[in-house]
């Protein structure tokens, strides 16, 4: 009986220990769940931020990346200034060449209708040719860098300020030990590069190119506008027929829903289609040049592969149909009008 109780009792014993360990274990649990639910709060919080789109502290939802297209475009007085300071260290170092000015001017063109790429080029040819490895006073680079940043980005500059730059840079050209022919040749170059900032026929091409971009679908009238501004653009004898000017403009509409192509690869677009739709008499190779790039620009723009395929076959279509009908009309001219 004695060894009975004793068993009892140290049954007992054992079930108390283990009960005293189930209690411990238990509130370790809840400790670590209060903790763990703490902290899991914490990170909720993160990332109810995260699903919300990144939330501000005023708790208002975090504005989406804006597309490259919608960036604000740089200040055209603070373009103008950076591009006349680097052509002055340029100019009096004796390193302003063609490849070096290219670039800068290519930077520099931000306004609202950039100059076409091959404006800027013959610009920067002609002061390569005048001014490479020859090194200019500080005073005369100056006033010759100035004009010229202006003639490159005019957007802001008053005409009357524009004319008198040009006269300025007339004689900037002059002290600086230009020659006639290179004063000639680089204040030509530099009054293209202006007037292509203010040509209508691209203005037009360009926004409707833009219109393009704009969410939702392309409606029938930005189509129509879109033709018609293409259409005009053909000045030569010899031009594209309506029907592949028109399968173009669906094709761009296409191509370029929800597009990025910033104000200067649209405007260069437009200069591409003008160059394309009057290349009765350019050579195969230099439209293929011209062809290449269009490609290069839709590309940077987001425009898909297909639809940047599809666009440079209408574009060959209408260069070859220029051609092609070019060819026939001088072989069928009488001998004394050839």
């Amino acid at each position: 009986m004695r060894a009975r109780g004793s068993s009892d009792g140290l049954w007992r014993v054992m079930a108390i220990v283990a009960l005293g360990i189930v209690m411990v274990s238990a509130s370790d649990s809840s400790a670590q769940v209060g903790a763990g639910g703490g902290a899991g709060g914490a990170g909720g919080g993160g990332g109810g931020g995260s699903r919300g789109g990144g939330r501000t502290g005023n708790n208002k939802p975090k504005e989406p990346p804006k597309k490259r297209n919608q960036q604000k475009p740089p200040d055209a007085p603070a373009q103008r200034e950076k591009l006349a300071t680097a052509m002055e260290k340029a100019l009096t170092a004796g390193t302003a060449n063609a490849p070096f000015l290219i670039k800068l001017f290519d930077d520099a063109s931000t306004g609202p209708l950039p100059a076409s790429v091959a404006s800027r080029k013959a610009l920067a040819d002609a002061l390569g040719s005048a001014f490479k490895g020859k090194k200019v006073p500080a005073d005369q680079a100056k006033t010759l860098a100035e004009p010229i940043a202006a003639g490159v980005n005019i957007d802001g500059v008053a005409p009357d300020d524009l004319t008198a730059k040009k006269t300025a840079l007339g004689e900037a050209l002059g002290a600086a030990g230009a020659t006639d022919e290179q004063k000639t040749a680089i204040t030509m170059a530099v009054e293209k590069v202006a007037a292509d900032q203010q040509d209508e026929q691209i203005k037009v091409v360009a926004a409707s190119l833009e219109a393009l971009q704009a969410e939702g679908s392309v409606s029938d009238e930005q189509k129509k506008t879109l033709t018609e501004s293409l259409s005009a653009l053909a000045t030569g004898d010899a031009k594209p027929d309506d029907a592949s000017i028109t399968k173009l403009a669906d094709h761009l509409a296409k191509g370029l829903d929800n597009a990025q192509l910033v104000s200067k690869e649209r405007a260069e677009l437009a200069h591409q289609f003008r160059a394309a739709f009057n290349s009765a008499a350019t050579p195969t190779k230099d439209f293929m040049m011209s062809l290449t790039e269009v490609k290069a620009t839709l590309k940077a723009g987001v425009v898909p592969q297909a639809d940047i395929a599809a666009i440079a076959n209408d574009l060959t279509a209408i260069h070859q149909s220029m051609a092609s009908g070019a060819k026939k009309d001088a072989a069928t001219k009488p001998a004394d009008a050839k």
